[in-house]
C-alpha cells in the first residue's frame, strides 16, 4: 500500500473560522490555503518580503488550535538607505491568532551594530472563492470584486447578485505609518540596534451584514484563550447565575406551597384539625 504525505502545513481554526499555510506563513491561491470563513475563502494569496527580499524562515508552527507563530531572519541584502545589512542579523516574529477574525503581530528586532532602515512589504489577495471550488481547485469567480482604502486599513469585497462577503485588513498600533500601493502594504521601518518595531494587522471579516465591530485586539495571545473560548467562558457564567437565582426562586416557592397559606393546615390535611403535639 502506497502511502502518501502532503506538503507540510499550518492550520488554525475557530468555529467556523480557519487559516491554511505554509510553513513560512504564506499562502497561495493555487493550493488549498488561505483564510477562510463561512465557508468562503476571504483571503487567497500572502507574501511577505523585506527590502524586496523574502526572509528566511527559521521555524513555523502551530501554538493550540487557534494560534501560530512564524519565525525568519534575513538573508544579505540592501536596506532601504541603500547600505548594506548583513545575513541573520535581523530578526522577524509573525503571530497570528484566529476567532471573530484574525489579529497577526509583527516584531521585527535589530541584532546588528548598525543603524538600519528596511521596508516590510505585505501582499494580500482575496478570491472569495467557495470551499467546494478552493477543494476541487477549481476557482471560478461569478461575481465582481473591489477593494477600497485609507489611511489605517483596506477593504476587499464581493458581490454576486445577493451575495456579499468582504475582509477588512486593518492596521493597529504601528511604530511606521502604513503606505499602500499595488495592492499590498508596507511599512518603511528604522531601527537603532537592540531595538525593535512592532505592528498588529487585524483581519476582519464582514459575512452578510455591516462590518464587524470587535476583531481580537490581544497581541501575542497564543496560548490564552481565544477570543470565542472568552465569550463562550462569559456566556456559561452568566447563565450558571441566572440557573442559581431560578433554582433558589423554585425552591422558595416549593416551600411555602409546602406551609400553606396563612391560617391554613398543610396540603393534604385538614385545617380545622386541632394542631398536633410532640410527646
Amino acid at each position: 500500500m502506497d502511502v502518501r504525505v502532503g506538503p507540510p502545513t499550518v492550520t488554525i481554526h475557530a468555529d467556523d473560522e480557519f487559516a491554511v499555510c505554509e510553513v513560512d506563513g504564506e499562502m497561495s491561491s493555487t493550493k488549498e490555503q488561505g483564510y477562510f470563513a463561512a465557508d468562503t475563502r476571504l483571503v487567497s494569496g500572502y507574501r511577505i518580503t523585506l527590502s524586496g527580499a523574502r526572509p528566511v524562515p527559521c521555524n513555523g508552527a502551530a501554538v493550540k488550535q487557534h494560534s501560530a507563530r512564524f519565525e525568519f531572519t534575513n538573508p544579505q541584502m540592501l536596506g532601504a538607505n541603500g547600505e548594506e545589512i548583513a545575513p541573520r542579523c535581523l530578526h522577524l516574529r509573525l503571530d497570528r491568532a484566529i476567532g471573530l477574525g484574525m489579529h497577526e503581530d509583527y516584531e521585527l528586532t535589530n541584532y546588528s551594530r548598525q543603524h538600519v532602515i528596511v521596508d516590510l512589504e505585505l501582499s494580500i489577495e482575496s478570491d472569495f472563492a467557495d470551499l467546494v471550488d478552493v477543494e476541487s481547485q477549481r476557482t471560478i469567480r461569478r461575481g465582481s470584486l473591489e477593494s477600497t482604502w485609507d489611511a489605517r486599513r483596506t477593504v476587499n469585497r464581493y458581490r454576486n447578485g445577493e451575495f456579499t462577503r468582504g475582509v477588512v485588513i486593518e492596521v493597529g498600533d504601528a511604530g511606521s505609518a502604513p503606505e499602500f500601493a499595488n495592492g499590498g502594504i508596507g511599512f518603511r521601518i528604522s531601527i537603532e540596534p537592540g531595538c525593535s518595531w512592532h505592528t498588529c494587522l487585524l483581519w476582519r471579516p464582514i459575512l452578510d451584514g455591516p462590518e464587524p465591530s470587535r476583531p481580537p485586539r490581544i497581541c501575542h495571545d497564543l496560548s490564552g484563550e481565544s477570543e470565542n473560548d472568552r465569550i463562550h467562558r462569559k456566556w456559561v457564567a452568566r447563565h450558571q447565575v441566572h440557573h442559581q437565582v431560578h433554582h433558589q426562586v423554585h425552591h422558595q416557592r416549593y416551600r411555602c406551597h409546602r406551609r400553606g397559606p396563612p391560617g391554613r393546615g398543610r396540603p393534604g390535611r385538614d385545617a380545622h384539625a386541632p394542631p398536633r403535639h410532640r410527646r
